[in-house]
């Protein structure tokens, strides 16, 4: 029979993947006694793996979640380490939105982000890689251990390359059962998304069209370990 350590190593160390993140002002109720609630965590992931596309040249990666909530209203400042052509020190992510249970056991998460790549390093044309973009995503939760959620995004100038770009994803989320010590949780999960873009420059080309991911994560209070592969 495995340890918990050695389970806890694997989900901290193979390839996972989670359905999509939603803000913690989802699972909050307007207080008056407590308007403001901060929720920070921390990642480290064996490849940052974005929408089907490596961020860290397969290398580790680490991240951390800065979260204010007045619910169902947030703010969210998220960096991460990257490797890039364009060789950012980071990529720091900012959004905004609005997040609440609309029906018993479906969420409903409708905002805009903005991707900063602090201290790129001029490749031909490209100057910046930094853009914005507005999104949705509805969560269900059929039974006790299963979340199905489904992402619609767009940005009217992708990466910075002119392009306006879409982009869909089905990802879903079984818990599984509690192998690990008391305060630690673990899930198995996995997403299908496809990217489509208009006209741009050339740099653009290379983006993939679809893209799929299964793994495992695991979490700590507010510490997040992950891994990804896709």
């Amino acid at each position: 029979m495995p340890s918990a350590a050695a389970l806890l190593l694997f989900a901290a160390s193979v390839v996972p993947a989670r359905a999509n993140d939603l803000p913690n002002a989802c699972d909050l109720k307007p207080d008056p006694n407590k308007p403001f609630n901060v929720n920070v965590s921390t990642e480290f992931t064996t490849d940052y793996i974005y929408r089907g596309v490596t961020l860290s040249a397969r290398q580790p990666a680490v991240g951390a979640s800065i979260e204010i909530d007045y619910a169902p209203f947030y703010v969210r400042f998220e960096p991460h380490s990257v490797k890039l052509p364009t060789n950012p020190s980071a990529e720091l992510g900012f959004s905004a939105g609005f997040c609440k249970e609309i029906f018993n056991k479906v969420k409903f998460d409708i905002g805009a982000s903005y991707l900063y790549y602090p201290g790129e390093i001029p490749v031909g044309p490209v100057t910046s890689t930094s853009y914005g973009e507005a999104h949705a995503t509805i969560s269900v939760q059929p039974t006790k251990i299963l979340t199905l959620t489904a992402t619609y995004a767009y940005s009217p100038n992708i990466s910075n390359t002119g392009a306006w770009s879409q982009y869909v994803e089905g990802g879903f989320e079984i818990d599984l059962p509690k192998v690990l010590p008391k305060d630690f949780t673990w899930s198995l999960g996995g997403a299908w998304g496809i990217h489509g873009s208009g006209p741009s420059r050339p740099m653009s080309a290379g983006f993939p069209c679809r893209n799929i991911r299964i793994g495992t994560s695991a979490s700590r209070s507010s510490t997040k370990r992950r891994s990804h592969w896709s």
